[in-house]
């Protein structure tokens, strides 16, 4: 079988390869877009669990300081759904659209309703063991299906479901 077939369904290794070869050949300006997105969630959780872990005036400031880590949580996922859409027009091939503030402010509020239920969701379904895969499938399908022509949350969710 050749990837022409109709019944062609490439294996994880041929995927793996496929996915190393487009971040090789365009996936410099994603990787940018990713890198703005989770240096400074990482960067914050490890000052906020460093802080939290030393100080003895932490309890002054908690709050505040995990409503910041919780923003930049949204602020990473966020930047994780445009590096998808980047990386989804590259193998399309299609000129990569625009992110004016309107759809930044949408796709961050859709983000951030249903990728918070992960931080819960993904723990038990690790604990249960079989769920783990499609809770974690699930999760990376919100990210990689939120684009331009996502109109809702519902319809982002369903979408999510329905290929996880």
């Amino acid at each position: 079988m050749t990837p022409k077939d109709a019944a062609f369904v490439p294996g994880a290794l041929s995927l793996a390869e496929r996915a190393v070869h487009l971040l090789r050949q365009k996936g410099t300006a994603a990787l940018v877009e990713y890198y703005i997105g989770t240096l400074p969630f990482i960067l914050g959780l490890l000052f906020f669990w460093s802080d939290m872990s030393r100080n003895p005036y932490a309890d002054l400031y908690c709050a505040p300081a995990a409503g910041g880590l919780a923003l930049l949580f949204v602020w990473m996922k966020l930047w994780h759904a445009r590096y998808c859409r980047r990386l989804w027009s590259a193998l399309n091939e299609v000129a990569p659209e625009p992110w004016p503030w309107q759809r930044c402010g949408s796709a961050g509020l859709r983000q951030a309703a249903v990728q918070a239920t992960g931080l819960i969701v993904l723990p038990v379904a690790a604990l249960i063991v079989l769920p783990m895969a499609w809770a974690y499938a699930f999760y990376q399908n919100l990210s990689v299906l939120d684009g331009p022509e996502t109109r809702s949350l519902k319809q982002l969710y369903q979408e999510a479901l329905r290929q996880a």
